[in-house]
């Protein structure tokens, strides 16, 4: 995580380089969805700002299990997302999870 905020500081290259790859793939085909894995508020922000209303958040958790072993792990929770899904069960109920989520942004 702390090459990335290097990178993030210098020129903006982990963002930049997203945003270009959703360019090229929006050209390709407009009708695109395209995850972002990303854990910094502040980065988030940069992504839900740049894309406004085409950007949803989702935060995916674990109860009992939190890194705070770096900066990008520690302020995850630091943020409003639009979704959370609460991976407390086993792999099944996290996959029906999943798919309610993904049923949702399609309606």
């Amino acid at each position: 995580s702390d090459l990335k905020f290097l990178a993030s500081k210098y020129n903006n290259c982990s963002f930049n380089y997203v945003n270009d790859q959703i360019i090229q793939l929006n050209n390709e085909n407009n009708e695109i969805v395209f995850f972002i894995h990303c854990r910094e508020p502040d980065e988030i922000e940069k992504f839900k700002t740049y894309h406004q209303d085409k950007l949803l958040t989702l935060l995916i958790t674990r109860p009992n299990v939190f890194i705070t072993s770096n900066e990008a792990d520690g302020n995850v929770l630091n943020y409003d997302y639009d979704y959370v899904i609460d991976n407390n069960l086993d792999f099944d109920h996290f996959n029906k999870e999943c798919k309610k989520f993904i049923d949702t942004i399609f309606k």
